[in-house]
């Protein structure tokens, strides 16, 4: 559970549920409730780097320091998922920037 490590990553988990010929699939980020509260801003490192972690890791790094900024970006956007997708790509493709996938965050909050 948690974000991917980028969202390449993301995309071929999540592609693999529609592989399959003639059915119907799901495709699910599943994130913590701090990932809302990120802040852009506190991204150092390389700014061409989308999928950069907060700060440099270390093996104590903890999870939201490891989260990668595109990750963050994904759950805070409000905009068509295949839109977010196709601009992380660089795809301009007419078909990639017709939007009627809208994405919808679902905070899970376990309590426990």
């Amino acid at each position: 559970m948690g974000l991917p490590s980028t969202i390449v990553d993301g995309l071929q988990r999540g592609g693999r549920a529609f592989r399959v010929s003639n059915s119907t699939a799901l495709f699910v980020v599943f994130h913590e409730a701090w990932a809302l509260d990120i802040q852009e801003e506190d991204y150092t490192g390389d700014i061409n780097d989308p999928d950069r972690p907060q700060k440099d890791l270390r093996s104590s790094s903890r999870r939201q320091e490891r989260a990668p900024l595109s990750g963050i970006r994904l759950v805070q956007s409000s905009a068509c998922i295949r839109r977010f997708y196709a601009d992380y790509l660089d795809d301009k493709a007419p078909e990639g920037l017709r939007c009627h996938l809208v994405l919808r965050v679902v905070t899970l909050v376990h309590s426990g």
